[in-house]
């Protein structure tokens, strides 16, 4: 299963935290997740983006001020994820601090919830809480669209 994910740079710090957390996903569903440090030097980076999100059964999109500020994300990325989308599949969007994120991702449930709520992982205290339950809920969301069962997981 491929994944990718998306993020401004200006939330280097967010993607660091978690990366490590998502490794379960990759474990769990065998999803490997695409991102843009995959990029070598000499290639031509917009294609392989493009490559990257026209390939992937399931995208994370780390959503910030910064993300929707970025003119790359909304004009190049959000068009082609939102096509993804349209052909089955999964977005998730992940709420890094609070914004008008609703803008960028219409229609779609965010994560991570709190009893119900939408929570920033910014506003959880430790913020490893807000990290797992954002990877748990993404995990819950994977089984369901593609209707795997846990007896079906790769651990």
């Amino acid at each position: 299963m491929n994944g990718f994910l998306s993020y401004s740079h200006a939330d280097m710090a967010w993607f660091q935290a978690l990366a490590p957390h998502l490794k379960a996903l990759k474990r769990g569903f065998g999803l490997n997740v695409w991102t843009d440090h995959q990029i070598l030097a000499g290639t031509q980076w917009e294609q392989r983006i493009a490559d990257a999100i026209a390939a992937a059964d399931v995208l994370v999109l780390l959503v910030s001020p910064g993300f929707i500020a970025s003119d790359y994300v909304w004009d190049k990325e959000l068009p082609a994820i939102r096509a993804r989308r349209d052909a089955g599949a999964l977005v998730l969007p992940v709420v890094l601090t609070r914004c008008y994120w609703e803008l960028a991702v219409k229609q779609l449930q965010a994560v991570p919830t709190r009893d119900g709520a939408l929570t920033p992982l910014s506003d959880w205290r430790p913020r490893d809480h807000g990290l797992d339950a954002a990877c748990r809920q993404i995990s819950r969301s994977i089984a369901d669209h593609f209707a795997i069962a846990e007896t079906h997981l790769k651990w």
